[in-house]
């Protein structure tokens, strides 16, 4: 109604009407080609080692038009059999401007137990392309990171990250153990560590945000 119409509504004793709407974000449909949405390492049909195990992670991408943002969600699952876990997971060649907010139930892996244990790195030891989630706490039971690693078929729910930046073909990495004493997942992220997300035995090819 406008105001000549609402001016003239009130003078002749009727009340404008007020009418809801609900206001949604118009959000794409997905973007990244079926045959790009799975990605397992190691790959189908590949022996598994039992020290190493096996991870798949799937992605979806979708477009706010009204945000201009590009919104990026990741579902890693530990295929790995016996003791084998997860203790760290990056994604390589990403842009770093990147964000979670505004949606606080993604800021951390799930589920609930895990949430405050592990943390989003933006960079890792000499690289500034990595995008780095690991383990940031030890359980106070036990004093080990290793009781919050991931453990096999277990999913976490979805990391959802927002960017400016397009998707584009980028690397996937995980960092497993078998045990208490093993390495901590903080490794990879120390001074030297360019090649080492490189050279883990479990390293695919996903779709990220990638800086044009």
């Amino acid at each position: 109604m406008d105001l000549h119409s609402g001016a003239q509504a009130r003078k002749g004793g009727r009340r404008p009407v007020a009418i809801e709407v609900e206001l949604r974000h118009p959000r794409s449909a997905e973007l990244v080609a079926a045959r790009d949405t799975l990605s397992v390492v190691p790959a189908t049909g590949s022996r598994e080692r039992e020290d190493v195990g096996s991870a798949s992670l799937h992605v979806s991408v979708t477009y706010d038009s009204v945000t201009a943002n590009y919104r990026y969600s990741y579902f890693l699952r530990n295929r790995s059999a016996g003791e084998t876990r997860v203790i760290a997971f990056a994604l390589l060649g990403a842009s770093d401007q990147v964000f979670t907010a505004p949606d606080p139930r993604f800021t951390s892996w799930q589920p609930p137990e895990w949430q405050g244990n592990w943390t989003l790195q933006t960079e890792c030891g000499e690289r500034r392309d990595a995008l780095v989630w690991m383990i940031w706490n030890a359980d106070p039971r036990t004093g080990s990171q290793f009781d919050f690693a991931l453990a096999p078929d277990r999913l976490f729910e979805p990391a959802v990250l927002r960017s400016r930046f397009p998707p584009g073909k980028i690397r996937w990495a995980v960092q497993t153990a078998t045990g208490r004493d093993s390495e901590s997942a903080l490794v990879p992220c120390r001074p030297g560590a360019k090649t080492r997300w490189e050279t883990l035995p479990l390293t695919g090819t996903t779709v990220g945000p990638v800086a044009k």
